[in-house]
């Protein structure tokens, strides 16, 4: 496993280029990557903000909001709980491994809360069983599914309908299916569905398999990355992140990294594809990226993007709520949040930690222009006088 230098103020500019954020100068005239690749090369994106994660997958597809919306429809792309209890989209074939191998580590944190909340096992056995005879063949609304589930006996009222969803998603039992439309209000309602149902080509994988492909996906698609973060992302001990990267033997190359500045690189080995390394963005990338983007999340360590100084205006309170934010190459410098305007514009707000220049501040005009055509809006323009 041998690889290169790299100084840890490229770290940042190459994670731009393996997370599709910025192209590969080298591969600036190829097409660009369809949802389904994405998606894979995400391996999971976080989904607990549906919005923001239609706009990371997005901003990487250089597709809009009506093409994202059609993959989820139609099971191109999967929005479930994988890993760490936490609602993520993943490419339809990863669902179930990823699920099966990821998920089961946060069935013990979560058990505590279940029977506070007065579930037992019986009740997940039932709520599974109901599940499989309800869903087959066809999807429900989630208050469809609850209503099924109470009128068979199952509690579902405050959290408990919520932990019996999440409970048998991560048994990769079901997914969210397609969305359907309120008749009333003509807004979407989110279905559930079964996972060999929508997604019927996801299969399984035995555990070391799974574990050397999570590897070397993810340090393809997030890659100057450690074992630490792996352990993060992934929600799995560092013991089984460490087996990971051994399976992966070397299809893993090592980033040394120069300079002393401090960084990931003080605490483990940086690691990257080494079929695939990533290149260095150009110089002067500037992007908004939505909240929870894989850019902050998908790390432990985050000094290579965000300045300790700065994570409280990124992430203000201690229920961990990542705010969209402003990089310039790489870094954050601002956040910044839209309103929807009546039904044909959007109000794009950005508030910047210091003074850029004239160029960076065009630079971040021309991207709240890009979130505008995907969402298919204008930009609002208040009313001057």
């Amino acid at each position: 496993m041998t690889g290169g230098h790299v100084g840890i103020r490229d770290v940042a500019r190459r994670r731009l280029v393996a997370q599709g954020i910025a192209r590969d100068p080298s591969d600036a005239d190829d097409p660009a990557p369809t949802l389904a690749e994405v998606a894979a090369s995400q391996l999971a994106t976080q989904a607990q903000d549906l919005p923001g994660a239609k706009w990371a997958l997005g901003l990487r597809a250089r597709a809009t909001e009506v093409e994202v919306d059609a993959a989820l429809a139609d099971g191109t792309v999967v929005r479930t709980w994988p890993a760490r209890g936490t609602l993520m989209i993943t490419a339809r074939a990863d669902v179930r491994w990823l699920t099966e191998l990821l998920a089961p580590r946060a069935f013990g944190a979560a058990a505590s809360v279940w029977r506070r909340d007065g579930l037992t096992p019986d009740d997940f056995v039932r709520a599974s069983d109901i599940a499989r005879a309800e869903l087959r063949g066809r999807s429900l609304a989630r208050d469809a599914l609850l209503e099924v589930w109470r009128a068979n006996g199952i509690e579902t009222t405050k959290n408990r309908g919520s932990h019996l969803l999440r409970q048998l998603a991560g048994e990769a039992l079901i997914v969210f299916g397609p969305p359907t439309t309120n008749p009333k209000t003509g807004a979407a309602v989110q279905t559930f569905a079964l996972l060999a149902d929508h997604a019927p080509e996801a299969e399984p994988r035995d555990r070391d398999d799974a574990l050397r492909e999570l590897a070397v996906r993810y340090f393809t698609g997030h890659g100057p990355a450690t074992v630490r973060d792996l352990a993060w992302w992934s929600g799995l001990t560092i013991a089984d992140c460490r087996r990971a990267v051994d399976l992966a033997g070397d299809a893993l190359a090592r980033c040394d990294v120069t300079g002393q500045e401090p960084g990931p690189q003080d605490r483990e080995a940086l690691l990257t594809s080494a079929a695939h390394p990533p290149s260095i963005a150009e110089p002067g990338d500037v992007r908004i990226l939505p909240p929870f983007d894989e850019l902050l999340v998908g790390y432990a360590d985050r000094a290579a993007h965000l300045d300790e100084g700065d994570f409280a205006k990124v992430v203000p309170a201690s229920n961990g709520l990542f705010r969209p934010v402003v990089t310039v190459d790489g870094r954050v410098v601002g956040t910044w949040r839209r309103t929807l305007v009546k039904n044909d514009a959007v109000d794009v707000a950005v508030e910047t930690f210091r003074p850029l220049d004239a160029a960076v501040e065009a630079a971040i005009d021309a991207r709240v222009d890009e979130y505008a055509r995907f969402a298919a809006r204008s930009r609002y323009e208040a009313a001057s006088g």
